[in-house]
């Protein structure tokens, strides 16, 4: 039997205040990377939000996530714990709101390559991060129950 399971596009008008979501880990554009990196392991978090004092009173600047650490630090030889996270995070990274809808977050992470998402306020201090393992488990949430088998 052929079964076509019908998706239900309203999901796509939730917003990110609505997701599981991680909560940031903030951290100075000075911190060492093996700082950042130590932090992240012990926390179990993919990814590290910027900002120019390490407050989330403060605008982001940046992201660190493990797709940093391949791309930009692996590469580099040196000690870690003298490399700032200002040399090798992704600069202005787009950020979200907690209205921004999952189409949108669908959107960005599809079609920009983006894995996080940082979700800031009115400000663009950080709240938290959406990744795309939020947006999974929304999405797996929303199957009919017989459509896991």
């Amino acid at each position: 039997m052929n079964r076509r399971w019908l998706f239900d596009t309203s999901i796509l008008q939730e917003t990110a205040s609505s997701l599981p979501s991680q909560k940031a880990l903030v951290q100075s554009q000075d911190t060492a990377v093996a700082t950042a990196l130590a932090s992240m392991q012990y926390l179990h978090l993919s990814s590290v939000i910027v900002t120019a004092t390490g407050r989330e009173d403060s605008p982001v600047i940046g992201i660190f996530t493990e797709r940093d650490v391949l791309h930009r630090v692996i590469d580099r030889c040196g000690d870690l714990s003298l490399l700032p996270l200002n040399e090798v995070m992704t600069e202005e990274p787009l950020v979200g709101t907690p209205d921004s809808t999952l189409a949108w977050l669908l959107h960005c992470m599809s079609h920009k390559g983006m894995r996080h998402i940082p979700i800031v306020d009115a400000d663009k201090h950080p709240l938290y991060v959406i990744c795309v393992r939020d947006v999974v488990e929304l999405l797996v949430e929303s199957f009919p129950p017989d459509a896991i088998k």
